[in-house]
């Protein structure tokens, strides 16, 4: 599967790494160079964020239009420029 969406375009690079007890398996495929490839994951964080924040918002812990001041209360008032 990895092999073909590296053929296809639809990601450049994978890494493989299964681990069943104390057998391992890895495999590397498009631009990863190796089994131990750095991939960048900034973006993942953000809907990781986003569903911790809505969930406290359908608890009812905020409204979407509560001023910053009440959670950061060091924040400069509404409308301040610096």
């Amino acid at each position: 599967m990895l092999k073909r969406a590296v053929a296809t375009g639809q990601v450049a690079s994978a890494v493989l790494h299964v681990a069943q007890r104390e057998t391992t398996f890895t495999r590397h495929f498009g631009k990863a160079q190796s089994a131990d490839a750095m991939f960048l994951l900034g973006s993942i964080s953000k809907p990781i964020c986003v569903t911790a924040l809505m969930t406290l918002f359908d608890r009812g812990e905020f409204k979407l239009d509560d001023p910053l001041k009440r959670f950061v209360p060091s924040s400069p008032e509404q409308g301040v420029t610096a």
